[in-house]
């Protein structure tokens, strides 16, 4: 006779994570408030704008009037074509309302581009938190990255940096839902490439631990958020024919490739070059490697993961900026503010119950 069946396995039960701390709701409500204003008039009143910001203003100008940005800038920042294509057009509402005059001035169109991404960064944290486990923890997500002093200095810079933030925070508010992690991750690609590590481990089904049934119909629409990604951002590049497509590689990810740079340890001493490729090669190898461990994943556990392979990433950028710093930082918050109970495995299997005792057989004299 055969054996019967085992029952699934059960799934794991999400873990809620909690925000304790003494500051009552009030006062985490009135600091994040004054955090933001004092960040937002810095901003407006004294700030600067630097060369980043500027590209976003000169490739949304050429957005604006149907050619593509790439191989098309002014010779004043002739490599400022190297974003991604979601850089250029995220600026384009910026510059209609404020349209460049043709040169390097106040730029007030990447002031208002600069400051929109932080507000849709912090308003991500807030809904992300609150979806989480309360409006405590949206405030208290929200203000730690509001006081962390990056991402002031990279707001007062009025870099683009930001909007990698923005992608990879809605991404995770979404990360129930295939389609938008894979959205807002493709998002994110197109703004900046480094995120483009991320595509195994985001690709799996975060907290709770999913059954294995559906799991293709999951990826299929995980690959069609990347797809629909691709086709909000990528029609850039044809705005000039063939031309933009060719110019795209050589002017991105062929140009970050071969540049050279002050601002990093591979840059001041190209001796190490093994060693960064080296590195670079862990990182990939683990990139892969996420695919199948850890066997259960949760949010934290993705959130985590996630910042790991990022700043992997950047250590082995030959040109590596403070700026940077706010692409990872949205998942070590989500990973170190918030106090996460320990995972719950499910019960062990019962035993199968042992055959009855059969009664001895007694024999008459």
């Amino acid at each position: 006779q055969l054996a019967p069946t085992p029952p699934p396995e059960p799934p794991a039960e999400a873990r809620r994570p909690g925000l304790p701390s003494w500051c009552p709701t009030w006062l985490l409500i009135t600091l994040l408030a004054l955090t933001l204003a004092l960040r937002y008039g810095l901003n407006a009143f004294d700030s600067n704008v630097i060369d980043v910001g500027y590209a976003g203003v000169i490739g949304a100008d050429r957005i604006e009037h149907g050619r593509t940005p790439y191989g098309t800038f002014p010779t004043d920042c002739g490599r400022c074509d190297t974003y991604g294509p979601l850089t250029y057009l995220a600026y384009v509402p910026f510059e209609v309302a404020e349209p460049w005059k043709g040169k390097w001035d106040d730029l007030p169109a990447a002031h208002g581009a600069a400051t929109m991404f932080d507000v849709i960064t912090v308003a991500g944290l807030l809904v992300l938190g609150w979806s989480l486990a309360g409006l405590r923890l949206g405030l208290g997500l929200g203000l730690a990255w509001a006081a962390f002093p990056f991402t002031a200095f990279t707001l007062s810079s009025n870099s683009n940096d930001t909007l990698v933030a923005a992608m990879i925070v809605w991404g995770l508010v979404l990360a129930r839902r295939p389609v938008g992690r894979g959205l807002f991750l493709g998002l994110a690609i197109a703004s900046k490439f480094g995120p483009g590590l991320l595509l195994p481990l985001w690709s799996r089904q975060p907290f709770p631990r999913v059954r294995r049934e559906g799991r293709f119909r999951r990826l299929g629409a995980y690959v069609g958020g990347l797809a629909l990604a691709t086709l909000l951002t990528g029609w850039v590049l044809l705005l000039d024919g063939l031309d933009g497509v060719r110019a795209f590689w050589s002017r991105t990810i062929g140009y970050q490739m071969d540049r050279e740079s002050p601002f990093s340890i591979w840059g001041q001493y190209p001796g190490l070059k093994p060693v960064q490729l080296a590195i670079a090669a862990c990182v990939l190898i683990a990139a892969v490697a996420v695919l199948r461990w850890p066997r259960r994943l949760d949010l934290v556990q993705m959130a985590a993961i996630s910042a790991a392979l990022l700043i992997g990433f950047e250590l082995t950028l030959t040109h590596w900026f403070y700026l940077y710093i706010p692409w990872f930082l949205p998942l070590v918050l989500l990973a170190v503010v918030p106090e996460w109970p320990a995972p719950r495995r499910p019960p062990p299997p019962a035993p199968a119950p042992l055959p009855p005792a059969r009664e001895p057989v007694t024999t008459s004299a």
